[in-house]
């Protein structure tokens, strides 16, 4: 992600958790469908934890990753249940405690900011992840 968009990330946190999780998860519908319960799920980019909180809720073992310090803390201080199951971490390379392998990895408006030169190890990194 670029400094400009990290900063307004980190600036806007609080404002940014309000509006995700005042939204419904376009997931609600579709995981029951597209997953098996007790599926371990990673949401990269997970923003408010919204996601990850709808699928622990669901029968997931659920995790997310995202890179702002703020949003994280706010979203762990407003919904406890998400401690222990979101960590600091940014494409290409992810967090060194996501350790194991994922049936399913989520990606919401995320891909558009990682840089060109980045995508590539991008997708290697997340191909890493996921069970074979």
């Amino acid at each position: 992600m670029d400094e400009k968009t990290a900063k307004y990330y980190e600036n806007h946190a609080q404002d940014l958790l309000k509006r995700y999780n005042s939204a419904e998860s376009p997931l609600a519908s579709l995981v029951p469908v597209l997953f098996e319960k007790g599926q371990r799920v990673l949401d990269v980019g997970c923003g408010s934890g919204r996601d990850v909180s709808l699928l622990l809720e669901m029968g997931y073992d659920a995790y997310g990753i995202e890179p702002s310090d703020s949003l994280r803390e706010l979203s762990v201080k407003s919904n406890p249940k998400l401690d222990g199951h979101i960590f600091k971490g940014s494409l290409p390379y992810l967090h060194d405690e996501l350790t194991g392998e994922y049936d399913h990895i989520i990606l919401s408006a995320v891909l558009m900011h990682i840089p060109d030169n980045s995508l590539f190890e991008s997708a290697y990194s997340l191909r890493s992840m996921l069970k074979k």
